[in-house]
């Protein structure tokens, strides 16, 4: 697992709901402020990227503040 796979799970996920977000813009999308996902979509987002990347990412690490854009989330799922 690596930054542009986890890029490239977040942009299609996103698309898969309609959110289009530029690829330039990825890493910088605050997907919290922006509350383009309810809680099932994050729930649904939560067991694709254990499922998918063998990584555990807790709701409250989800919600948290300071993984709000995806490029600290990002860093966030690529620390464990």
């Amino acid at each position: 697992m690596n930054s542009a796979e986890l890029k490239s799970f977040f942009s299609d996920f996103l698309e898969q709901r309609g959110v289009e977000v530029a690829e330039g813009d990825i890493e910088q999308y605050n997907f919290v402020e922006e509350g383009a996902l309810d809680s099932f979509e994050l729930l649904s987002m939560i067991l694709q990227i254990e499922s998918q990347f063998g990584v555990k990412v807790t709701p409250s690490e989800l919600m948290d503040e300071s993984n709000a854009q995806l490029g600290a989330l990002i860093n966030t799922i690529l620390a464990k």
